[in-house]
């Protein structure tokens, strides 16, 4: 109680703010939640949130909508979780949906790509654009890129990968994008396979 007063300092961000515009009336608490948890498991928030902001100012090209910390159930049986799902309608193409994994210094593993790409090929059977995104605040090592590598679908390139370099800028880099697809997300997925899997079969001319 002692630490109590008009302007508080935010510990974890710093920030500065009047605790009485939030003061109604007598019957009134506080405490950490979610991002700005006590306990400091925010970490895996970070990427989560900088992704979302990413895909809404770069590939946003349409109506958008997203989940977070989402458990899967297939009719398969299979049962995995993903840390987003980001879903965009655009008004003369096919819905297109991203699943996929944040890091933020953490590896991604076998299991979160081939589960991945179990259910996006599930989605591609309800005719869904479906994409995987892996994305992280740091480098992907080659074991990674391999690893990302065992979500390419045959044919067309569906998976995005996503490092520090594009998360942290509010806009995407130039060079981000190739130019052949019509959507962003597609055009993200071509500069994927460009830069870390160019001897795959299905590489575009």
């Amino acid at each position: 109680i002692d630490d109590l007063r008009t302007l508080m300092d935010c510990p974890l961000c710093g920030h500065r703010h009047n605790i009485l515009t939030a003061l109604k009336d007598r019957d009134w608490s506080y405490k950490c939640s979610g991002l700005f948890h006590q306990f400091h498991n925010q970490e895996g928030a970070v990427p989560v949130a900088l992704l979302l902001q990413a895909l809404e100012t770069n590939a946003g090209d349409g109506l958008c909508a997203f989940s977070t910390c989402l458990n899967l159930h297939l009719s398969s049986g299979l049962r995995c979780e993903t840390d987003f799902l980001w879903v965009v309608n655009h008004d003369s193409r096919a819905t297109e949906i991203v699943v996929g994994e944040c890091k933020d210094k953490g590896n991604i593993e076998a299991d979160d790509a081939d589960n991945l790409a179990s259910v996006a090929e599930r989605l591609r059977s309800f005719n869904l654009d479906a994409y995987i995104l892996f994305a992280k605040l740091a480098a992907f090592s080659k074991e990674e890129v391999a690893v990302c590598q065992r979500a390419q679908p045959e044919g067309e390139p569906k998976v995005i990968m996503l490092t520090h370099n594009e998360l942290e800028p509010y806009l995407f880099p130039r060079d981000c994008e190739r130019r052949r697809a019509d959507t962003r997300l597609g055009r993200l997925a071509q500069s994927t396979k460009a830069r870390y899997f160019p001897s795959s079969d299905n590489t575009l001319p």
